[in-house]
């Protein structure tokens, strides 16, 4: 959304407070965020809803009320901001009743996970395919982030494009600039730092990690975006894994300091767990980041990862991965880290972007084809001027 807003206006919706997050049920953090309307850049603007419209599923007719109510406030600041006819591009299946809200020009659906293989009940499942199915008929346009999923979709969208992650590349390269420093929260553990950047565990193979650097005392382990777990409410796998003395939780550090961080690590990686989510999506953001940094990177084989062998390295059992952990400390030198970060240049978020904002323009011209089509066996109909602008 930040290079979309470069030459359009952007309004970016949070998802609204879910009523459990009010009554101390689930993460402070979201019902924390300050409501209304903040404008992170000049046409780049974010809308948080109140917390006095939250979801709550188990109450079907209040829902869908607080939903017309949340869904006014949102037309409110759009003509705020004096956008018209937005072009509508959501996330997730779950976002169907958005659609045709907002008197929008195009829908977009950009599928960038197999929602599908999330844990959830045999209802949420089944409510999840009947909402994608009839998001994919009404999308104007769908992306999505690996060959995989686009597959899956073409059949019943013909309009979908694979649309990889990318990578802020003139943020990350920063990670190899002398005057980038390694923040002090890194810089206090032990080298060689291994570290990996996510946000949530449960895709990673604690076990694996557990055995690799219980085997490897000297070898710090270093997960930056996540906070140590409590020990009872933790599982087994991952109280067993925060015992270990040289591994290290520091929990969510802002982006722009992530370069820092990257730059204090010796080698990068992606112990994945190899299951329905990781095998389909495998588009990881962190790749394209690790490598825009310059950094080694180790990983488990999955489809997509297999076709990058050359600039990254891949391990599966506990014994390969401490054996590929230190060829790639022993071989990293300026040539590999420049092949890295070229290949991390042909990945970037404006080149992201070039290829959406190309085929949604086509969509849009087609769409007003049609309309004009229309129009004229209706009758005349009033001539459109060229937009200045997309909103």
């Amino acid at each position: 959304m930040s290079q979309f807003s470069k030459s359009m206006r952007v309004l970016y919706v949070d998802p609204a407070t879910y009523v459990g997050d009010l009554v101390g049920r689930s993460s402070p953090r979201r019902s924390n965020r300050p409501t209304g309307v903040g404008r992170i850049a000049a046409d780049l603007y974010t809308y948080v809803p109140p917390r006095w419209l939250p979801d709550s599923y188990r109450y079907p007719k209040l829902d869908r009320a607080i939903k017309h109510l949340r869904y006014a406030q949102i037309r409110h600041v759009m003509r705020r901001l004096g956008m018209a006819r937005p072009i509508l591009y959501i996330w997730h299946p779950d976002l169907l009743d958005v659609v045709g809200k907002f008197d929008e020009s195009l829908v977009v659906y950009h599928v960038y996970d197999d929602y599908s293989s999330f844990h959830m009940t045999a209802e949420q499942r089944q409510r999840l395919a009947a909402n994608e199915a009839a998001l994919l008929a009404r999308a104007d346009v769908v992306f999505a982030s690996s060959e995989e999923q686009r597959e899956r979709r073409l059949a019943s969208n013909p309009n979908t494009y694979l649309v990889r992650n990318g990578v802020d590349y003139a943020l990350f390269s920063r990670a190899r600039a002398p005057d980038c420093p390694i923040p002090d929260d890194l810089r206090s553990i032990e080298a060689p730092v291994i570290g990996c950047v996510t946000t949530q565990t449960p895709f990673m193979d604690l076990t694996l990690l557990r055995e690799i650097f219980e085997r490897r005392p000297d070898w710090s382990f270093v997960f930056i975006g996540v906070e140590r777990t409590a020990e009872e409410t933790a599982d087994e796998s991952l109280r067993a894994l925060q015992r270990l003395p040289n591994v290290h939780f520091i929990g969510r550090r802002r982006l722009e300091e992530m370069p820092g961080y990257l730059k204090g690590c010796a080698v990068c990686v992606i112990p994945w767990l190899l299951n329905g989510v990781t095998l389909a999506s495998s588009s990881p953001l962190k790749l394209y980041e690790y490598l825009a940094a310059g950094k080694p990177v180790v990983c488990k084989p999955t489809p997509l990862l297999m076709q990058m062998a050359g600039l990254v390295s891949f391990a599966t059992t506990a014994s390969e991965w401490i054996a590929t952990i230190e060829a790639a400390i022993e071989a990293d030198d300026a040539d590999q880290v420049a092949r890295r970060q070229a290949a991390a240049r042909e990945n970037t978020w404006e080149r992201r972007v070039d290829f959406i904002s190309q085929t949604l323009a086509t969509a849009l011209s087609g769409s007003r084809r049609k309309h004009r089509a229309l129009g004229s066996e209706l009758g005349p109909v009033e001539h459109e001027p060229a937009p200045q602008r997309v909103e």
